[in-house]
């Protein structure tokens, strides 16, 4: 099965011939050839065509570039949407403030049992205000520890964001190439290198 291309202001057909068909049933001997399919191309990005990578007559394949629009603004879009992302990935493994705010937890607990249990061997040999700051700092520890976890979390959440937004860039890149939506043969270019062409203009 090959396909009637108009490219990019265009129609696909499929026809099962490699032939430029008209939209008239086609006479050969035995058989009838009609017109089966018609499919409009439309620009998915907006932008200036850089190139046309075939020409009417042309037999194309599905998948296959038929136009390039100048993609250098979304080629930088796609590398800092990289950079982004491989500085949140950094961030998300970063674990220093859990492991700072849990090293100080360590060491506030440990002077509280040592003041408390020298109170109850000596009386009088710590007192009852200093026990209270050094519970007051044990306390805090515990809460940086949470928080420490807490902002390892988002970055993590953040670094999925940037993934997304990686994607994203992708796919908008990929938007500046057009590719043939079936096996077909090209009969009309409607483009030229040069040309400005508006997202979704059939």
């Amino acid at each position: 099965m090959s396909a009637r291309i108009w490219l990019i202001l265009g129609i696909f057909t499929a026809l099962p011939s490699s032939s430029v068909w008209s939209a008239e049933p086609q006479l050969f001997p035995g058989v009838v050839i009609t017109l089966i399919d018609d499919v409009t191309v439309a620009a998915a990005d907006s932008g200036i065509v850089k190139s046309v990578d075939v020409r009417v007559g042309d037999v194309v394949q599905e998948g296959q570039l038929l136009l390039h629009l100048d993609s250098r603004d979304r080629a930088i879009e796609v590398e800092r949407a990289r950079t982004e992302h491989r500085m949140a990935e950094e961030e998300a493994r970063q674990r220093l403030k859990e492991q700072l705010a849990t090293k100080q937890l360590q060491v506030a607990k440990s002077e509280l049992v040592r003041a408390e249990l020298s109170r109850e061997k000596f009386a009088g040999s710590v007192s009852e205000s200093e026990v209270e700051k050094l519970r007051f700092l044990s306390e805090q520890a515990e809460l940086q520890v949470k928080q420490a976890l807490h902002e390892q979390a988002l970055a993590a959440m953040q670094s999925d964001i940037k993934q997304q937004d990686c994607e994203l860039a992708e796919h908008r890149y990929e938007q500046t190439r057009l590719h043939a939506p079936l096996d077909g043969q090209v009969v009309s270019i409607e483009r030229r290198p040069g040309e400005w062409v508006q997202q979704g203009e059939p």
